[in-house]
């Protein structure tokens, strides 16, 4: 838990981190994994998703995604999957408790403006420790993307 993996989607916002880079194909990459706090820590949010690929890291965002409030054109940018080790595996859209995909998601959504969504409450902590040059870069970008907007 805590490590989110990213699929082939993070681009911009993962600029500059080398360790968030495709090596080779099938490669999974991860960010958080020796954090503390831990990333994805005692409270995250995440989209809907329909399938998560351990081995390459590729997450797919729900079809139905928009009944639960996930916006049409939510850029799904990296997932970290929680098990059955989560202390709360809450019912979800179309899913009872402990069913489904539970994942901490990390994404962009534009419309009017950019909302970067970190998906976890532990973020700044684990920014102000820094110990994770990738979540520091990424911030980096992110902030450096919305200045230019």
């Amino acid at each position: 838990m805590g490590r989110r993996t990213r699929d082939d989607r993070l681009h911009r916002p993962a600029a500059g981190t080398l360790g968030l880079r495709r090596h080779r194909p099938g490669a999974r990459e991860a960010f958080g994994a020796d954090t503390w706090p831990p990333l994805a820590g005692y409270e995250c949010d995440g989209a809907p998703l329909d399938s998560f690929d351990r081995a390459s890291g590729k997450a797919t965002l729900s079809a139905w995604a928009d009944d639960g409030g996930t916006p049409a054109g939510y850029q799904l940018l990296a997932a970290c999957p929680l098990d059955r080790r989560w202390q709360e595996l809450p019912p979800r859209e179309r899913h009872a408790a402990g069913e489904g995909i539970h994942a901490a998601t990390l994404g962009l959504y534009q419309r009017g403006g950019t909302v970067f969504s970190a998906g976890t409450t532990d973020w700044a902590q684990v920014l102000a420790d820094g110990r994770d040059g990738k979540v520091e870069r990424i911030t980096r970008n992110v902030l450096d993307r919305l200045l230019l907007h």
